[in-house]
Formats: structure tokens, C-alpha cells, sequence
């Protein structure tokens, strides 16, 4: 591979993991649901869901855990959702 190739190579694959950890801090800090609690793996990728519908028995009966742990809402599923447990946590 020439010089030139190396560094376009390089340039790229560090613009991508700049958007990366710039998306990842965004989405634990700036976001407008970041205060809320939850597993910080769900609120920076969609992956968490997948994880337990596939390898898990499913996340809808991994919730009232999560609710115990955390409270009424929980941030989960995806990035920009957030679950309800009852109509207190709704009023919230």
C-alpha cells in the first residue's frame, strides 16, 4: 500500500470512532433523556434490547427488575425511550 492510502485509511477510521465516542458522549450527557436512569449500555445503543430478546428469555420480563433497581421510569429499549412502570412515574 502506498503512503497515501495509509493515511486516507487512517483518516477515515478516525473520523468514524470521533463520531462514535462524540454519539456515546452525547447520548450519556447532552441528551434530554440522560438524566433519567437506566442501564447506560440502553441509553447508547439499541443493542441492549437485542441482547435480551435473543440470548435472554426477553426484556419485557427483565423490566419489573429494572424497575425495582431504578424506579418508576426507566431509560431503555433504545436510546430515546423511556418506560413507564405506573402512573406516578408518568406524572414524573
Amino acid at each position: 500500500m502506498s503512503l497515501l492510502t495509509v493515511v486516507v485509511v487512517g483518516i477515515v477510521v478516525g473520523i468514524v470512532v470521533a463520531y462514535v465516542v462524540s454519539k456515546i458522549v452525547y447520548r450519556l450527557t447532552l441528551h434530554p433523556l440522560a438524566g433519567f436512569p437506566g442501564p447506560k449500555l440502553a441509553a447508547v445503543t439499541s443493542l441492549y434490547h437485542a441482547h435480551y430478546d435473543i440470548l435472554q428469555p426477553g426484556l419485557i420480563k427483565k423490566m419489573p427488575d429494572m424497575h425495582e433497581r431504578y424506579g418508576n421510569v426507566v431509560r431503555v429499549v433504545q436510546p430515546n425511550l423511556v418506560h413507564v412502570a405506573d402512573l406516578e412515574g408518568y406524572n414524573q
